[in-house]
């Protein structure tokens, strides 16, 4: 599969600072951010919100395949932190510092 749209616009350290939230990419980035942002934190439920971001997303010409490629990411995240919590794997890098929250 194809995922190029996925790749990030920032480099890690610029990405650091600029949570999605709070940042704007371009017309074409914020629909994916949105979108990928409602995926998360409304785990896809009916909602005003969601609906805009569906909307959004389709008009910046993203398809079907790309609203499928962000659904295996955020399920790949998902059972990547379910395996890691539940065996309690030890990680083998550096531990980030954390990120202050931005403040909107």
């Amino acid at each position: 599969m194809h995922f190029s749209f996925l790749r990030p616009a920032l480099t890690f350290s610029e990405r650091a600072d600029y949570p999605v939230h709070y940042t704007s990419f371009d017309s074409t980035l914020n629909p994916l951010a949105t979108f990928t942002a409602e995926v998360v934190e409304n785990r896809i439920k009916e909602s005003n919100e969601a609906n805009e971001a569906n909307e959004a997303f389709f008009a910046a010409r993203y398809d079907e395949s790309n609203l499928i490629g962000v659904v295996m990411v955020v399920g790949d995240k998902i059972i990547s932190n379910y395996t890691h919590n539940l065996a309690q794997l030890d990680i083998d890098f550096p531990v980030a510092p954390e990120l202050e929250k931005a403040h909107a």
